[in-house]
């Protein structure tokens, strides 16, 4: 038999007794069969029945500290570097893109004439990213077979520096996302998310919050939903030496974390 709770709407749990042949409804199971169509779609999400249980389709997407260093052996700068910065260039300021060309590694520097100081300014470009799988790193996601995320919330990114012991002020860095081609938040496809200011030399930051641009969030919880695509965390900067700056040296570990959490 139906069962009806005080609304008359029939207990979506209770089996229903095949009608007899030509047997009138009663107004109550009249309005039951009526209105049930209608709201069991509404109510199936909530509870009752076992078909969806919303506490199933909430999903932390917090992801373990990922590794950043910055090292200045990396960028390769030689003894000419500081020749360079000291470098006149008012009267042929393209000479000094030439002497960059032996002041670093192949592709980690450039040089342009400073035209207050007269001389060389040599930029050293930082640029520093990880691959995240979503799929990989958080296993749960396999049980909504080809659905994809909606509603992802981005709760927060926080930075850490542990280790320091760069001889020169980092300027801002830039937090990004990209396609696992993108190496880089100055390329083009690249997505800002969010800087983080400017670390005094030597020192070390505990967790802090990156600051997020105007449309950081949306940018990152539009690339985590897409779950089964992997993407790059990106960090970068551009270093820029002035003559009588000294050439960078030591190198400085850093940690990002991700805190987010979606649904269906």
């Amino acid at each position: 038999f139906v069962r009806s709770n005080s609304l008359g709407l029939q207990n979506r749990c209770a089996p229903v007794a095949r009608r007899q042949a030509g047997a009138a409804l009663s107004p109550m199971l009249w309005l039951a069969l009526t209105v049930a169509p209608t709201v069991a779609p509404a109510l199936a999400l909530s509870a009752g029945c076992g078909l969806i249980d919303s506490d199933v389709t909430e999903f932390n997407l917090n992801l373990p500290a990922k590794e950043f260093v910055v090292d200045s052996t990396d960028w390769g700068l030689t003894a000419d570097a500081a020749v360079v910065l000291d470098t006149p260039c008012a009267n042929q300021p393209t000479v000094c893109e030439a002497a960059a060309a032996t002041a670093c590694a192949p592709g980690q520097c450039t040089a342009t004439c400073n035209l207050d100081s007269g001389t060389c300014d040599l930029v050293v470009w930082v640029d520093l990213w990880t691959t995240i799988d979503l799929a990989t790193e958080k296993p749960e996601l396999a049980t909504i077979d080809d659905q994809r995320l909606v509603s992802v919330e981005i709760d927060g990114v926080d930075y850490t520096v542990t280790s320091n012991t760069l001889n020169i002020a980092t300027p801002t860095f830039t937090v990004g996302v990209g396609a696992a081609t993108i190496m880089s938040p100055r390329e083009p496809e690249a997505r800002a998310i969010g800087t983080v200011p400017s670390i005094p030399a030597g020192m070390v930051v505990p967790s802090t919050s990156v600051v997020f641009t105007g449309s950081g969030r949306t940018a990152l919880a539009d690339t985590m939903a897409d779950f089964r695509t992997p993407f790059n965390l990106l960090v970068g900067t551009e270093i820029t030496l002035h003559t009588g700056t000294p050439v960078p040296m030591g190198r400085m570990e850093a940690s990002v974390i991700v805190r987010a959490h979606a649904g269906l």
